[in-house]
């Protein structure tokens, strides 16, 4: 009786460490596994290149387009020049987490940013009709009558500012690590 229960623990011991040592390991890839992770990097790679080939030359057809003179064309490398310069500079002074942080901060603006526009018209759909649609005009000139110059010109509703508040909730808890991918 007691051999046969120490045999019972030994084979539970081995399943367990086997299991644990599949678990851990690396699983090998496959021919088929392998196409379609580069098929579909491929065909994510292409489609943007595409449709945003295709809409620009359609807003080219509707627009004129603004063309590179010499002067341009001949500041360009200086200018790329410097902005490489000063991304070498900023990368030697700063630190890697100042950085990181940098980079998170943008990425999360843009995408709160994204997602609200993308989801303002749904979320419009569902906010309550005890909330008020008021519109909203923002607007920063620069100079007076005539001459005046327009630098920002938003208009938005009440509906946006709450799906801006409903998207900067999903973005904190993606970045605060509530929310996995």
């Amino acid at each position: 009786m007691a051999s046969s229960i120490r045999y019972i623990f030994a084979q539970v011991n081995e399943n367990l460490t086997e299991n644990a040592a599949n678990n851990t390991g690396k699983t090998p890839s496959t021919p088929e596994g392998m196409a379609v992770a580069y098929g579909s990097l491929v065909v994510m790679a292409m489609l943007p290149i595409f449709f945003g080939s295709y809409r620009s030359v359609i807003y080219h057809k509707e627009k004129k387009p603004e063309k590179m003179t010499k002067k341009d064309a001949a500041i360009f490398p200086i200018m790329a020049s410097c902005a490489l310069f000063a991304l070498y500079i900023v990368f030697k002074l700063f630190s890697k987490e100042y950085i990181n942080l940098l980079l998170t901060g943008y990425f999360f603006f843009l995408g709160v940013l994204s997602l609200t526009h993308l989801l303002s018209p749904v979320i419009g759909k569902l906010v309550p009709a005890a909330i008020p649609n008021i519109p909203f005009h923002v607007t920063f000139k620069q100079g007076e009558g005539e001459a005046a110059q327009y630098l920002i010109d938003y208009r938005f509703t009440t509906y946006d500012v709450v799906s801006l508040a409903a998207c900067l909730l999903v973005g904190a808890c993606k970045c605060c690590g509530i929310v996995t991918p």
